[in-house]
């Protein structure tokens, strides 16, 4: 049907402008989304929801399914009160491999926590020794104050084998 996009088994097809809830798979994991709110072309935005931080005690699962295609996405996470610090504490790839503890020295991948409070995000794969896998990543947070974190997920397609390049000549003869 024109206008809309096929994704993974056990899931609906998707308008452009919406988002599919795969029905297997609990509320906060989230399908592939449209390009809701992006102004450049191959970046599209999923809206996983809000979440609750607690000080205690790690958030509930929050997981995201990266579509096959995708090169790189962005976890982005708001909490209501900004002057809450909130960290990623644990990041799980599609393998089920814990590539982030925040309690852990020696990390697969290597993430700054943030070192204020408001807003946190993380960025993947952000080193080329880690290596990217689309399919369902999974985020638990951590907070100095129990507040309520907005999370949204950007991600990132290749156009393929074109390349965009801007060439200029120097004006230089040779």
């Amino acid at each position: 049907m024109p206008g809309t996009v096929a994704i993974a088994p056990n899931t609906v097809a998707i308008a452009p402008s919406t988002v599919a809830i795969a029905p297997n798979l609990p509320p906060s994991v989230a399908s592939i989304a449209s390009p809701a709110a992006s102004a450049l072309a191959g970046q599209f935005t999923i809206p996983l929801g809000s979440f609750q931080v607690y000080t205690d005690q790690l958030s509930q699962p929050i997981s995201v399914n990266i579509p096959a295609g995708a090169t790189s996405f962005e976890f982005v996470g708001i909490p209501a009160d900004l002057t809450a610090r909130v960290v990623a504490y644990r990041i799980t790839d599609p393998s089920y491999t814990k590539i982030y503890d925040y309690a852990n020295v020696t990390n697969i991948a290597k993430i700054l926590p943030p070192v204020g409070p408001g807003s946190l995000s993380v960025l993947l794969p952000n080193s080329p020794s880690l290596p990217f896998q689309t399919g369902v990543w999974t985020f638990r947070l951590l907070g100095t104050k129990a507040t309520a974190v907005d999370v949204n997920v950007v991600y990132k397609t290749s156009p393929g084998s074109v390349i965009n390049a801007n060439l200029f000549s120097s004006g230089c003869q040779i």
